[in-house]
């Protein structure tokens, strides 16, 4: 399966070279968020994912609550979908089905971004039934599944091609959790040197975590690290070779959440300091590679410290939404969160000239 989605796209790309493509020259145009919604201040939009109508869900750290925002609209209202009082936060999202959607949630001593602020055993994955036509409706919550052992959990992902599991990267422990979203049964098919953290430091190992869309590969990003890297995978998320290094940082840069484009092909990671987003080619040919900003940067104290990432879908899919926690404590910053979205369908364009 993952050989043919791939011979396919390289079809498409040699038909493009035959046709003639005159968008074969690397983009590097700046783009500019455009705000969706801003959050009062003390609250961290921390992760975010799009829905079939063009909605968007957000998670917010500094309170139990999942919002729902329709970026159509003009300022749009935020809706608290869910409030979790049992938990101090959310964090990472994802939809293994249609009808699904996966939250972690946990509890934390602060906002500050530092895996010493877990409670420990607070953790659990959170599993919502959603109203697909109208995203509106209050999300029902059909299961919630304590993950004791976990650390600190912070990325979420689905498996394309399993929708039975969702894969939860532990920052502090440096290992990625596997959870049986219909019955709760945790394992864990993934640990490498790249996921783990720096000797000494409490900045989160394994944060962002994404499954390709069509290649075999789980894409994460390490912020004590400071890489993007990438694990080869089986379809049921098992790890099959050792992980390796896509991008790594320079200077006091740092990589937290990402998105991947829906062809697989590129990434937009989220970059704080120097608040800003990179795309990386992920079908490069040689790793490590390089890094392209292509949103915020150069000083853009509005665009305050992007930490998740999202493609839209249905009338948004050529967006890219991203959500920031604001004023971080040790960090900086001047505002709330905030939720932004870029429009990128340029980039999407080039695609098949771009391999």
């Amino acid at each position: 399966m993952w050989l043919m989605t791939r011979i396919f796209l390289l079809v498409g790309f040699l038909a493009a070279l035959i046709i003639g493509c005159d968008a074969c020259a690397c983009t590097t145009t700046t783009h500019t968020p455009v705000l969706v919604h801003q959050f009062p201040n003390g609250t961290w939009a921390e992760n975010i994912i799009g829905l079939a109508n063009g909605s968007v869900y957000t998670t917010l750290f500094n309170t139990p609550e999942l919002i729902l925002l329709d970026p159509i609209q003009s300022n749009p209202d935020p809706i608290t979908a869910a409030n979790i009082a049992t938990k101090t936060g959310l964090l990472g999202v994802a939809q293994p089905r249609n009808d699904i959607i996966t939250v972690i949630a946990g509890s934390f001593t602060s906002t500050a971004p530092s895996t010493t602020s877990a409670i420990n055993g607070s953790y659990a994955i959170l599993v919502f039934t959603i109203d697909v036509e109208t995203p509106s409706i209050p999300p029902v919550l059909r299961a919630k599944y304590p993950i004791p052992q976990a650390g600190f959990l912070d990325g979420l992902t689905a498996l394309p091609l399993d929708p039975h599991h969702v894969l939860a990267g532990d920052s502090l422990k440096g290992v990625i959790w596997r959870i049986n979203i219909d019955t709760g049964a945790v394992d864990c098919p993934i640990s490498d040197p790249l996921l783990k953290q720096v000797s000494g430091s409490s900045t989160p190992g394994v944060n962002g975590l994404h499954a390709s869309p069509t290649d075999p590969y789980l894409y994460f990003t390490n912020s004590a690290m400071a890489i993007f890297g990438r694990v080869l995978i089986s379809s049921s998320g098992s790890q099959l070779a050792s992980a390796e290094t896509v991008v790594a940082a320079s200077g006091d840069n740092a990589y937290d959440d990402f998105a991947i484009s829906p062809d697989g092909h590129w990434a937009f990671l989220c970059n704080t300091p120097p608040d800003a987003i990179s795309l990386v080619d992920i079908w490069s040919t040689a790793f490590p590679t390089t890094a392209t900003i292509v949103a915020g940067g150069n000083g853009d104290t509005n665009f305050d410290h992007p930490v998740g990432a999202t493609f839209g879908r249905g009338p948004e899919h050529s967006q890219l939404f991203i959500s920031t926690a604001g004023a971080i404590e040790g960090l900086g910053g001047k505002t709330g969160g905030q939720v932004f979205k870029i429009d990128v369908k340029d980039l999407l364009g080039e695609t098949s000239c771009r391999i």
